[in-house]
């Protein structure tokens, strides 16, 4: 099945070539006119028949053209990615009848049915008192007529058929993109100076009822939502004087991509600051306690252990205080909490860089928990009325993590206060807390926790709580972009 597109105008427009061209012939034609040379006004009309049969055979290459893109799933802020580009040419060379002929072939039954049926009843009725012989005859004769009246008519019905014309292939054909960045922020100036990319693809040749599949490769700096407008598909075939071009409006040629932010690399000062944390939760780990682990042994009395927990059969055995131990569950659980906020408002180089680093810093710390797994994710922003995102770490949690970051923006409200005691009230006790911020920030002395500093859950979650402070001048020993 040939995919059906819409109709498309072919917009021609005169080249620079062609004009300089057309400049030269006008005046070679003027001044064979002066001058009254023949031969030099024969050329000159030979000259200027190329242009239309340029111009003529470039629209015609065209014809039946189809072009489609296939935009990557993933895609990075500073990484490449590949764009895949399918040409296609469709030739009809014939029109078939939307008739049905057997249909048509009935209609000629019937019809000479009637006809035979009434010549019969009209010659039975003038020659009732002839002889059967004569009657017999004239039967006859119908009959035969009525044979070749069907031949002609299923002759008639098979040649249904109407020629078109026939679409050539096509040479130098340009596929050019538009990909531009959506801007959600109409106050963001840098957003708004960026101008969109335009690649193009170049086939040289695309034979009728062929394909043939190209690639570009790119690379978006920034996050954000992108959107790629129609595909414009031109030539100059064959002289160069005309540019003949049509644009796709297919559904499928209007698409968008969204570009997740820089992914950095952790170091390993990092990763031991997260190791200790972890040490410092396993010396914990053979406690007595209620937690819902399996049973382990028992161990010696230690001053501080509750008298509950003693197992008196080891105890009587051994002439000494003896408690049991339950195993549990190392907490690799992590709370990723960023701040949004912004006091002034304004846009300022330094905080928009900062904001950035502390945005693909989030970005980084979450997909790292997704190569490590077994454990659950809990992610919110400070951004006023806007849901939490949490649940065991996963790909879709991750890709729906990354595609908010995408396109956050600095706020004017600051709404971090009850995102911090949300965050206490859904994640495990045990969890971790890393609170990201673009500037220094102080949980203690801060007025902007003036709201909530007497509720015992804030309280309690500023001594779990991490900040990490990206205009920092340490920052970089922890985190450093690739």
């Amino acid at each position: 099945m040939i995919p059906i597109q819409k109709i498309m105008k072919t917009k021609t427009t005169l080249s620079q070539e062609g004009i300089y061209f057309l400049f030269v012939v006008i005046v070679f034609m003027i001044g064979s006119i002066v001058r009254e040379v023949n031969p030099m006004l024969l050329l000159a009309t030979a000259l200027f028949a190329i242009i239309p049969t340029a111009g003529w055979i470039g629209r015609q290459s065209l014809h039946g053209i189809r072009v489609k893109r296939k935009l990557p799933e993933r895609v990075f802020a500073g990484e490449p990615f590949v764009i895949h580009v399918e040409l296609s040419k469709y030739n009809n060379n014939y029109r078939y009848n939307n008739s049905n002929p057997k249909s048509q072939t009935t209609e000629s039954d019937s019809e000479s049915k009637e006809k035979s049926e009434s010549e019969l009843d009209s010659k039975q009725k003038s020659n009732f008192d002839s002889t059967s012989e004569s009657s017999a005859q004239s039967t006859t004769k119908n009959i035969t007529n009525l044979t070749r009246k069907k031949n002609s008519s299923n002759n008639k019905s098979k040649k249904i058929k109407h020629k078109t014309t026939k679409n050539i292939g096509s040479w130098g054909i340009v596929v050019s993109d538009k990909i531009q960045l959506i801007n959600n922020d109409p106050d963001n100036e840098t957003s708004s100076d960026i101008q969109p990319y335009e690649p193009a693809v170049y086939f040289e040749f695309v034979e009728t009822n062929g394909v043939v599949r190209k690639t570009y490769a790119g690379k978006l700096p920034q996050r954000g939502q992108y959107k790629f407008d129609c595909l414009t598909v031109s030539t100059r075939f064959p002289y160069g004087f005309f540019r003949h071009s049509i644009c796709q409006t297919n559904d499928n040629n209007s698409d968008e991509l969204c570009v997740f932010p820089k992914i950095g690399r952790l170091s390993s000062k990092w990763r031991t600051r997260r190791a200790e944390a972890a040490i410092n939760r396993q010396r914990y780990r053979f406690r007595p306690s209620r937690g819902t682990g399996e049973f382990l042994g028992v161990r010696r009395w230690l001053s501080g252990d509750t008298k509950k927990w003693i197992h008196w059969r080891a105890s009587a055995k051994h002439g000494q205080p003896f408690v049991r131990q339950f195993e549990t569950k190392q907490n690799h659980d992590c709370a990723v909490l960023l701040d949004l906020y912004d006091e002034n408002f304004l846009p300022n180089q330094n905080a928009s860089d900062n904001f950035e680093l502390a945005v693909s810093f989030a970005a980084t710390l979450v997909s790292e928990m997704t190569r490590r797994g077994g454990c659950d994710l809990f992610f919110a922003t400070s951004k006023p009325n806007e849901e939490n995102l949490s649940g065991p770490i996963c790909l879709p949690l991750v890709e729906s993590v990354l595609r908010r970051l995408a396109t956050t923006k600095q706020e004017s409200k600051d709404n971090l206060p009850r995102v911090i005691i949300e965050s206490i009230t859904q994640i495990d006790p045990g969890a971790d807390i890393i609170l990201i911020s673009p500037k220094p920030l102080n949980l203690i002395n801060s007025p902007r926790f003036n709201p909530v500093r007497n509720d015992p859950k804030f309280r309690t979650a500023i001594q779990r709580i991490k900040i990490v402070d990206t205009s920092n001048q340490d920052f970089d020993q922890y985190f450093s972009l690739q």
